[in-house]
């Protein structure tokens, strides 16, 4: 199968809500929900993003059925790009703010979808990266890798651009925050600030740093919590709330990560542990729901939503730890980077690897669509079995008498054999004809493709 038709079935987004028979001549799209980073939330809807792709869930969490719950967005329900790069929604104009890598922007709303491709169009020599977004009324501050976009939500127009770096150059802003009547806007190694009202922003002389910051390390993020100033520095969080200087709060928590949402704070000190803050500064261990990227507090519901990578998106209540966890994932391949696919008596086989005069080093993945439904054969357990690593599956090859029977090629690390999904058999230069490239590092060189 040629690469376009491969392109077409697996690189866009899922735009039914199960797996059901298509009619002849009609399109579906497959996409991997194993990576989910982002998360926000509407008055009626989770939405998330995973790997670039976006759905979202119905806040009804007594939804019987999680795929009933769940909505699928992309090309095919009129998006105009592909790979999301980041999301935020707006309260004052209910709108969903959507922008891709390549600096396109979609605004989703009960009317429709608006294309804003000024960025997208525009030529820069920096990246078109956006690293944050912040909301004030009818404008969404961007920050961006070259300054500040300033875009109006009601006009669904870019209003302006801010270049604040010395001398109005170019400098990558991480986030910005408002508060009171001051604009804050943080960079890697300083913090900037300006009148929010000020009509001349534009001009980077009615900007100002501040000096004197507290704490050592890195900037890693502005906020605003319990009407307060928050800066995120190195491992460690300070408050200034403008008459009595910086203070340090939640000292004995070293923070990798923070997040805002409806007076709660989300601070994040490793893969396994976080705490939920309140605006009384009290805080709440959770454990064991494994690396959390990101959580948003309904109000209404009472309810926490957690961006929790390759588990999905998780909804809990605020007792927390008592409850039961409510997991919500999307059925999909394992990844969306498909290198070759086999058709064997109604069913699909799909690995990711790939090469060109060297390895892509990419971890061997079997994905295998059956039945409507995906199953992807995760290498850990050969890895576990064998002690190396298992990188690049090229093709399948499936037995002509069974198809839970076959084989698989690997650029660099051999041939392997599967039987009802299980691993069973791994031929290298040492039990069978296959030669290695190098023999003084064998089992990465043995490099076989069909």
């Amino acid at each position: 199968m040629n690469t376009k038709i491969l392109l077409l079935i697996l690189l866009s987004f899922l735009t039914s809500n199960t797996y059901a028979q298509l009619a002849m001549g009609k399109w579906r799209t497959h996409f991997a929900y194993n990576a989910i980073e982002q998360i926000t939330q509407s008055d009626n809807k989770v939405f998330a993003v995973s790997d670039g792709s976006l759905f979202s869930i119905d806040k009804d969490v007594d939804c019987v059925n999680n795929d009933g719950c769940m909505e699928y967005y992309g090309k095919m329900t009129g998006l105009n790009d592909g790979s999301i790069s980041r999301i935020g929604y707006d309260n004052f104009s209910k709108k969903l703010l959507i922008i891709y890598k390549n600096g396109n922007i979609d605004l989703l709303s009960n009317g429709g979808i608006i294309n804003i491709p000024d960025l997208r169009n525009k030529q820069l020599s920096v990246s078109k990266s956006i690293n944050d977004i912040n909301f004030l009324e009818d404008k969404a501050y961007l920050s961006t890798n070259f300054g500040i976009v300033v875009l109006n939500t009601k006009k669904n127009e870019i209003a302006d651009t801010y270049f604040i770096g010395p001398n109005g150059t170019d400098i990558k802003v991480l986030n910005t925050a408002i508060f009171g009547s001051k604009l804050y806007a943080l960079t890697q190694n300083s913090l900037y600030t300006a009148d929010v009202n000020e009509p001349n922003l534009v001009n980077y002389e009615y900007w100002s740093t501040l000096n004197n910051l507290p704490g050592s390390g890195d900037l890693k993020k502005i906020a605003i919590f319990s009407n307060k100033l928050i800066l995120h520095r190195g491992d460690k969080l300070f408050t200034y709330n403008g008459t009595e200087g910086w203070q340090d709060v939640l000292s004995t928590i070293n923070v990798s990560n923070a997040s805002f949402s409806n007076g709660k704070m989300f601070i994040y000190s490793s893969a396994e542990r976080m705490y939920t803050v309140d605006e009384t500064f009290n805080t709440i261990p959770i454990d064991n729901l494994g690396e959390i990227l990101g959580g948003i507090y309904d109000i209404e519901s009472n309810l926490f939503w957690f961006a929790a990578n390759s588990k999905g998106v998780i909804a809990i209540t605020s007792e927390l730890n008592s409850i039961v966890p409510k997991v919500f994932k999307p059925s999909g391949p394992a990844v969306n980077s498909p290198w070759s696919m086999t058709f064997a008596d109604e069913k699909l086989f799909v690995v990711p690897g790939g090469r060109w005069s060297s390895q892509y080093m990419r971890k061997g993945e079997i994905m295998i669509f059956e039945n409507e439904k995906w199953t992807n054969l995760n290498t850990d357990t050969i890895i576990n079995i064998t002690g190396y690593n298992v990188l690049d599956f090229m093709k399948v090859a499936v037995d002509p008498t069974d198809n839970t029977h076959f084989f698989v090629t690997s650029y660099g690390t051999g041939l392997y054999e599967f039987k009802n999904n299980k691993f069973t058999q791994w031929y290298t230069h040492l039990n069978s004809t296959l030669e290695t490239i190098i023999p003084a590092n064998p089992f990465n060189y043995i490099r076989l493709d069909g």
